[in-house]
């Protein structure tokens, strides 16, 4: 009787696939996408190293992005306001890309933006605690709510991200609330819009490359697409213009998110 051997590969993208499910729902209801913890995750469940690991999280947050806006446009519950995603991802380009060689030398300036996130974000979650059923109030600002501030905001954001060393999604679903005044489900998928823009060309030079194995690529991808779904469907079916709730997931996901990122940072310096 021939020997059977345990299927090792099959089990493992059992495992990343369920993975993949679970880093795409949060992602999605929270609006931060999954590229900032899928990457070590995936490094240090498969082995991988940057720029794999990299290029591995990129394609799966992309298509966590992609299944969230397709459940959350097709069923007919909500629309996305590509304008501002389309002014916000240039403004945050061009910001980060200004910010890149000032990372280093504002090294004071990183850390003081890092120790602001965790007070931001308690004030935002028990900001919208308080305002459960009135809704959030939006910034007295009227520019943040035309296209030019929509652009400066994105900058503001791409260069805090880069110089902070904080997922960028940390910074803009709050522009997007309280400064370009939109519900928070509807900021959620606007900034999951904006990643997936922003990472259109990447993950197309990575997916050309076939930098990633193609069966555990596959696994990675499919489970964050319907992880991403499930999610981009809860916003749409779940909140409506004054439920706060998608801003206190943002809340709870970003501080866990920024904590371990911060943490692993200090310990690679």
């Amino acid at each position: 009787m021939p020997r059977r051997t345990f299927p090792m590969g099959r089990v493992k993208r059992l495992i990343m696939g369920a993975s993949a499910v679970i880093l795409g729902l949060l992602g999605a209801i929270s609006g931060l996408g999954s590229q900032s913890a899928a990457g070590p995750y995936i490094g240090f469940m498969l082995g991988y190293v940057d720029p794999k690991a990299a290029a591995a999280a990129a394609i799966h947050a992309f298509w966590v992005c992609i299944g969230a806006i397709i459940a959350y446009t097709v069923p007919g519950h909500g629309a996305i306001p590509w304008a501002i995603v389309v002014l916000y991802t240039a403004g945050a380009t061009i910001g980060a890309v200004i910010a890149a060689p000032l990372a280093a030398p504002l090294a004071g300036v990183r850390r003081l933006l890092q120790g602001l996130a965790f007070p931001g974000l308690i004030y935002i979650l028990a900001l919208s605690a308080g305002r459960r059923f009135g809704g959030l109030e939006a910034l007295p600002w009227e520019v943040l709510r035309s296209p030019g501030g929509w652009a400066l905001a994105g900058a503001a954001c791409g260069a805090m991200a880069r110089v902070g060393a904080l997922p960028i999604g940390v910074l803009v679903v709050p522009a997007l609330v309280f400064g370009a005044d939109l519900s928070p489900a509807v900021a959620s998928v606007t900034a999951l819009a904006i990643a997936a823009l922003a990472a259109l060309l990447p993950v197309l030079g990575y997916t050309a490359s076939r930098i990633v194995d193609p069966p555990m690529g596959r696994t990675l991808n499919v489970g964050g697409a319907l992880g991403g779904a499930a999610g981009g469907y809860a916003l749409a079916a779940g909140a409506n213009a004054s439920s706060t709730w998608p801003l206190q997931s943002f809340c709870v996901v970003a501080m866990l998110l920024c904590a371990w990122l911060i943490q692993r940072s200090r310990m690679q310096n």
